[in-house]
């Protein structure tokens, strides 16, 4: 029997459970995300990120920051202040910031990129 073309015969790829594509882990967007929930998507320079992290520090609650060196590596409990160089520099792959603002969870993805740092402003909590 030889391979039939047929779309209907090929299984349908598998939706990756990502928000978004990374620059160096070669991730694409392939779900989008919830309608309910805010969702932005901006890029950073070294200024923006500081006003962006003296924002946080001064509104957020609970904080929880986290770095990653590799895509592979264990996240790293790290102080917000610690994020800004080696994401500018990018020496590391990226990091989060989970919080508390007005009652809302929400989730900040930075990922450090050639062209600035990368933030994926995500509401957890609706």
């Amino acid at each position: 029997m030889r391979p039939s073309n047929s779309s209907s015969e090929r299984p349908a790829p598998s939706l990756l459970p990502t928000l978004g594509c990374t620059p160096r882990s070669g991730v694409s967007l392939r779900s989008k995300p919830p309608e309910s929930l805010d969702f932005e998507e901006l890029l950073l320079d070294e200024s923006k990120l500081q006003e962006y992290l003296e924002k946080v520090s001064r509104l957020a609650e609970e904080l929880e920051v986290t770095l990653k060196v590799t895509p592979q590596s264990p996240a790293e409990r790290v102080g917000l202040g610690d994020l800004v160089a080696p994401l500018v520099e990018n020496r590391v792959f990226g990091g989060q910031v989970e919080y508390l603002y007005w009652g809302q969870r929400w989730l900040d993805t930075l990922i450090a990129s050639r062209a600035g740092v990368r933030l994926v402003h995500l509401q957890l909590s609706a």
